[in-house]
């Protein structure tokens, strides 16, 4: 269920920032600018939370990298300026793929070793079904609700979901 709600939300500022940004009278190139930051802190944002649940632990993190994720979402909502878009394309950029990757390192720790592949493949097509539902909720919101602060909200809230349900994961390891 994890998985696929953040399936379904992960792909709403990815799809929609920078027609949000223009919205708001931002500049191509400024909303460009602000999309090539997230995209550069990303490539380490993965490690890092793998390297922060080596730490704190995989659950820990995981909430953690989701309170991120629910943040990230608000900040263009109550700062609609290129300071708030910027915050958020940090936060951003350096969350979500780690919760992606700590989604699937607590799959993994949820089965027997031999069955980690197919555990990781079976939670990946809930993933994959959630972001094809996404946009297309997203853009009926931005279309017929309230714009992009009715997509950013959903965002938002599916996010805070997510903290509920990842709260209530079990923490024992299978060996």
């Amino acid at each position: 269920m994890l998985y696929f709600i953040v399936g379904i939300v992960y792909l709403i500022p990815n799809l929609y920032q920078t027609s949000y940004m223009k919205e708001l009278g931002l500049s191509n190139a400024m909303a460009g600018t602000v999309y090539a930051i997230a995209g550069i802190v990303s490539i380490g944002g993965a490690p890092l939370w793998g390297m922060l649940a080596d730490r704190i632990g995989v659950k820990t993190a995981l909430l953690a990298a989701l309170v991120m994720s629910v943040v990230g979402d608000i900040l263009p909502i109550v700062y609609g300026t290129i300071a708030g878009f910027i915050v958020s394309a940090v936060i951003w950029g350096s969350s979500l793929g780690g919760v992606l990757v700590l989604i699937q390192m607590k799959a993994s720790q949820q089965v027997q070793p031999k069955y980690v592949a197919t555990a990781i493949g079976f939670i990946s097509i809930f993933y994959a079904v959630g972001q094809m539902i996404g946009p297309v909720l997203a853009g009926g919101l931005i279309e017929y609700a309230g714009g992009y602060i009715s997509a950013y909200g959903f965002g938002a809230v599916m996010f805070f979901l997510c903290v509920l349900l990842a709260m209530m994961i079990q923490s024992k390891e299978v060996q």
